[in-house]
């Protein structure tokens, strides 16, 4: 985020004060969490089902392992319901 305070004509610790002032977060959990809603855009927007994997990996949270944690302390469910709430009606 160093590159975008300098950017803004701020320092670091200015942008950072200033983001979670406005966000209510800081600018790494919101960027974990964009990221996280980015995977489940994909998985609803997709013809077939994405392995968790890809969609971890395709949306920079690097793991299934990080996408499960995130969709826990966020959304309180498993990505596996996620998936499922997603999944259009028959």
């Amino acid at each position: 985020m160093a590159h975008v305070a300098a950017r803004l004509g701020m320092s670091r610790s200015q942008f950072y004060r200033r983001f979670k002032a406005i966000c209510g977060l800081s600018p790494k959990t919101y960027r974990l969490l964009r990221r996280l809603l980015a995977a489940y855009d994909l998985a609803a927007s997709a013809k077939a089902p994405k392995p968790l994997a890809e969609l971890a990996r395709v949306c920079g949270l690097g793991s299934v392992r990080t996408l499960e944690r995130l969709t826990m302390v966020w959304l309180k469910t498993s990505p596996h319901e996620v998936r499922a709430a997603l999944r259009p009606p028959r």
